[in-house]
């Protein structure tokens, strides 16, 4: 039985990525190897979600109906796309940065990075998934989902009440990598091979900022090792997920905005979908993303009067729907309100009703007002004895200096536009997030400061 499993677990992970690799070496067939790899791996989640929900919403989602909905894709896109060959480009790349690292003398930096990432993950494998989070939702649903074969409601009280209604993108790749096993065995390797993606992201944004490929390659680590990021690596937590998709996104407009191609903005908006799709908190930096994106879109139409141009939009539009709007639909539809738990109002009025749950933490814990926002923010800056996987420490003050320092030299001598959007993208969602003043976001920034970064 447990190599039917194994078997089963080999074809869940192989067919997605060979359906994703297939379309986008077409789609991206002249492009850099890390880009190509990047886009591979984003259309494998959205090919796993598809055949979730296909499967999830008539209750057939079982490891036997998902293999041969899998092998039959994997079939149908090697039979359409077979005229598409790879000419070894990928081995070419591996072999041309094994030479350039022996060259420059730092391949015994890259190995000690691979050696502690490697150890880590096989330390998260060896480990449980002991997490809060974890047991209270992010393996719940997972598991709930498997039991019944599809998407149901767990029973839980009342402070609980909305974890059903949560955007379940990360979910949905748990419950991927559990169906052969009906198991968490592998639960906590997925952020690994998520963050080694985020790891090309930003290697690949450093490219696209013309810095070096030594920079790049050092962004890429530092990103691999912030203490933000590298805290949740080995739980079955979705920050790291939302957090590389957005980077994603973020990678894909810059290159839309060089090149204005619709490979560039349907990966842009694939990327996105799949952070939205995945946690609410991600809606901040993709409406501003949506908003530069849809300014380049128009800017560039009434200078060259081309009508595909706008064409790009509503593909867009119809890939936030399905891949990231799945969940928010289905709480518009049994509860009423799209964001459930959490409250929309506007102009002071209640639009959508939230749960109540929310309120009551905050008559119990108290809202209290900027002073304690900045006390909360020392946690960021000191090694917190509870927090301490999650704070940065002193050296945090450092970095957040020279990250502004670097933007007001952008802005003033050298002028540079892009580096500016980058700062934007970094400044405002954060300003957004102080100056918020409705319930949900009080209470995040009061007790859950360490997710600011």
């Amino acid at each position: 039985m447990q190599i039917i499993n194994l078997l089963i677990f080999f074809i869940l992970t192989i067919c997605p990525v060979y359906i994703g690799y297939k379309l986008s070496f077409k789609i991206f067939k002249d492009t850099s190897v890390p880009i190509r790899w990047i886009s591979t791996s984003l259309l494998a989640f959205s090919v796993v979600i598809l055949i979730f929900l296909t499967t999830a919403t008539f209750f057939v989602f079982n490891k036997y109906s998902v293999s041969i909905l899998c092998l039959s894709m994997a079939v149908a896109a090697h039979l359409i796309l077979r005229g598409e060959k790879n000419s070894g480009s990928e081995v070419r790349a591996v072999l041309d940065f094994i030479s350039w690292m022996k060259k420059k003398h730092i391949w015994p930096f890259v190995l000690i990075v691979l050696l502690i990432f490697f150890f880590t993950f096989f330390r998260g494998l060896l480990m449980p998934p002991l997490a809060w989070d974890s047991f209270t939702y992010h393996l719940v649903l997972p598991a709930t989902w498997i039991q019944n074969s599809g998407i149901v409601e767990f029973s839980a009280p009342h402070g609980m009440d909305g974890y059903s209604h949560f955007p379940i993108n990360f979910h949905v790749l748990l419950a991927w990598v559990m169906l052969p096993w009906h198991s968490d065995l592998f639960a906590n390797g997925v952020n690994f091979f998520i963050l080694m993606i985020g790891v090309l992201i930003l290697f690949s944004l450093g490219k696209e900022f013309l810095l070096s490929r030594k920079l790049s390659l050092l962004l890429a680590v530092f990103f691999l090792f912030s203490p933000f990021v590298f805290a949740y690596v080995t739980t079955a937590y979705n920050d790291i997920f939302v957090c590389v998709m957005l980077l994603g996104s973020l990678l894909f407009l810059f290159r839309f905005l060089r090149s204005f191609d619709f490979g560039d903005a349907f990966f842009f908006f694939l990327s996105m979908a799949l952070a939205v799709g995945a946690k609410q908190s991600a809606f901040y930096l993709a409406a501003l993303m949506g908003f530069v994106f849809v300014l380049a879109i128009i800017k560039k139409y009434f200078r060259s009067k081309q009508s595909s141009l706008l064409t790009i939009i509503p593909v867009g539009f119809l890939l936030l729907l399905t891949i990231g709007g799945h969940q928010y639909f289905r709480n518009w539809a049994t509860v009423g309100n799209p964001l459930y738990p959490y409250e929309v109002s506007f102009a002071g009025e209640t639009v959508f009703k939230g749960s109540e749950y929310v309120k009551k933490i905050a008559e119990e814990k108290g809202l209290g007002n900027s002073r304690d926002d900045l006390e909360n923010l020392k946690i960021l800056f000191s090694y917190n004895q509870r927090d301490y996987p999650r704070t940065a420490g002193p050296k945090y003050i450092i970095i957040a200096v020279l990250s502004l320092g670097i933007l007001v030299y952008s802005l003033f001598w050298e002028r540079d536009n892009r580096r500016l959007l980058l700062g934007f993208f970094a400044l405002v969602p954060l300003l957004f997030f102080y100056l918020d003043t409705s319930l949900n976001t009080v209470l995040a920034r009061r007790f859950w400061p360490y997710d600011t970064p």
